[in-house]
């Protein structure tokens, strides 16, 4: 009262100009202030504020290693993120939710997180069921969801709010069939399946494909999913095949554990020694972890596992620098290298985050609420290659399902290591195909899921380096003394090859080393050569260069031919195939020669 009684009595003695001048002044630091609060209580984020990602995963039971893998891939991302700065200047933060745990308790642990605000979105999902129970709080609450689910058990909702990375599993079971019957050329397949609606109209879909090219499915066996008693099941099932003789291959289906389960029994009792095949489920590490702790029989696990066709959203040794990267960066953090499972988590999350960073750049005052609309919008707006996400396993974008447009890969178990199969498919385009029925007259092509792919034939390549003799930066090329090695089944001539970043021509000498192992060829080679610096697109520290040789084929296009990494033959002087040193330690199992 007083300081307002002293400021009143300080204003009568000026002029009029200057009470007027002092009273602007005032009003406007007051509205300056005024502004300020306002800022910082509605529009600017505090410092400590924290962006959250969260992972829905199985974090208990028998899915635990897939929630652990889904997990580890995303906390790549989040320490690459924070490492650059993070969004917007503020930290992203993992959280998780167990799956596993009671769908209300997930449903709470869902609805926590969001009234913590600062949300982004949520990557997981293995479950379909799971899926299904939250999509729709996921919807009430305006929070986009990306799946790793890809089953069609209970059939998820389709509310706008979920977006899929893999392609349903009856689309995947038809190309298996496809490519089991032609290219593999196998007539007699055999299949166990788990009891209930879903195992048997997987059981039913496989049918239906051999029918079409004029075979069907002469024994079917069904188990129960997870049953104590599952053993004595297998037991009886391995009985009848023992009785009839049933020599042919065997379609396994189910989940992880169920699989690794049934086909540790099938080989432990010696009467299945031909090929086995299943979907994506035996394609990850956690199979060949969980095989092992069931595999009792003579010989070792890879001995087992060698031979088995599998089909796979992923193969590292056809996948592109990305993958490379996403991999070596695993090892280096967790010591051990990553399956699809932990790059399909790291892809998903890496497309909620930098997404919603570019939302955050152009509007920095939306709330947290606006911002995860649009991201839900721009994820559906991704529909089309030209509005695809560049991801670690190529262009991402999705249907109008909010399904991934990503086809699966057929796999080979060379031992325990899953490598691209010899023949791949690859979808046609429209452009520069004059007529599709010619291609698969010449037998390049086939008619698989509604869509003609090529037959490609692939080349397992390494490269070591040996020395780099000379380094000039200035001209921008290297001297390279290094070994080159090929592996491959088939008549076609892998080394007719151009080297791409050479600096002068050159042709390949007479091979150090080459022959037969099997039905797998190998030729290794001893080279050097002047080669242009910095040919790759692989990401770089500031000031270093990339001294790397890189080829083509000659002749034919990837349609035709394919190199892939050989991620098994890495001595090009002992150059034998993994699954012949396994044949050796197999006891008795038979792998199938042709892959």
């Amino acid at each position: 009262m007083l300081i307002l009684k002293g400021l009143t009595s300080r204003l009568s003695g000026m002029s009029k100009g200057r009470q007027f001048a002092v009273i602007i002044g005032v009003a406007l630091m007051v509205a300056t202030v005024a502004s300020l609060a306002t800022w910082l209580l509605f529009f600017q984020r505090p410092a400590h504020h924290q962006w959250q990602l969260v992972v829905t995963a199985p974090l208990s039971g028998p899915e635990k290693p897939h929630g652990e893998a889904m997990v580890r891939g995303v906390e790549l991302l989040v320490q690459q993120i924070n490492q650059a700065g993070g969004i917007a200047k503020r930290p992203l933060v993992l959280e998780t939710i167990d799956e596993a745990a009671d769908p209300a308790e997930v449903s709470r642990q869902l609805q926590r997180l969001h009234g913590a605000h600062d949300l982004i979105g949520t990557v997981g999902y293995w479950s379909a069921v799971s899926a299904r129970n939250q999509l729709p709080e996921h919807a009430r609450l305006h929070i986009p969801a990306v799946l790793l689910s890809s089953s069609t058990r209970g059939v998820i909702p389709e509310n706008g709010w979920g977006f899929h990375l893999l392609p349903d599993e009856t689309s995947e079971l038809r190309f298996l069939a496809n490519y089991i019957r032609n290219v593999i050329g196998e007539k007699i397949v055999f299949v166990l399946h788990p009891s209930g609606e879903w195992g048997e109209g997987l059981a039913t879909t496989w049918d239906e494909v051999y029918q079409r090219f004029g075979t069907k499915t002469l024994y079917k066996w069904s188990y129960s999913p997870q049953a104590q008693d599952l053993d004595e099941e297998m037991r009886r099932i391995v009985a009848e095949i023992n009785e009839k003789k049933l020599f042919g291959t065997y379609l396994v289906l189910g989940d992880t554990r169920d699989s690794a389960r049934i086909i540790a029994t099938l080989r432990q009792a010696g009467v299945v020694r031909q090929r086995v095949v299943g979907m994506h489920a035996l394609a990850d590490n956690s199979f060949v972890t969980t095989f092992g702790q069931f595999w009792k029989g003579r010989g070792s696990v890879a001995a087992a596992l060698n031979g088995m066709i599998v089909t796979t959203p992923m193969l590292y040794d056809t996948s592109g620098e990305s993958a490379q990267s996403f991999r070596n960066a695993y090892f280096a953090r967790f010591k051990n290298w990553p399956d699809w499972v932990s790059a399909y988590a790291h892809d998903g999350a890496n497309l909620l985050v930098t997404t919603f960073m570019e939302l955050v750049r152009q509007a920095p005052r939306a709330s947290d609420e606006e911002l995860r609309e649009q991201l839900r919008t721009t994820l559906a707006g991704m529909n089309k290659i030209d509005t695809a996400f560049p991801g670690i396993n190529g262009s991402l974008f999705f249907n109008d399902a909010g399904r991934a447009v990503r086809s699966v890969m057929p796999g080979l178990y060379d031992g325990d290591k899953l490598v691209a199969a010899h023949t791949q498919l690859s979808p046609i385009h429209d452009e520069g195909v004059a007529n599709f029925l010619d291609e698969v007259t010449a037998g390049r092509a086939l008619y698989v899921n509604d869509r003609f792919m090529y037959k490609t034939n692939v080349i397992y390549t390494g490269v070591r380096i040996e020395k780099i003799l000379s380094l000039d930066p200035a001209a921008n090329i290297a001297e390279i003394d290094f070994s080159l090695w090929f592996r491959w089944r088939g008549e076609s001539d892998p080394s007719d090859v151009v080297f791409t970043n050479a600096a002068t021509p050159m042709t390949l000498p007479a091979p150090s080393k080459e022959g037969k192992d099997g039905d797998i060829r190998y030729r290794a080679y001893r080279l050097k050569g002047k080669f242009f610096l910095n040919h790759s697109n692989a990401s770089r520290s500031y000031g270093t260069q990339i001294a790397g040789v890189s080829f083509r084929h000659r002749l034919l296009s990837r349609n035709n031919l394919m190199y892939v990494n050989d991620l098994l033959g890495g001595n090009p002087e002992e150059l034998t195939s993994a699954r012949q040193a396994v044949v050796r330690d197999a006891a008795g199992i038979i792998p199938p020669t042709d892959g």
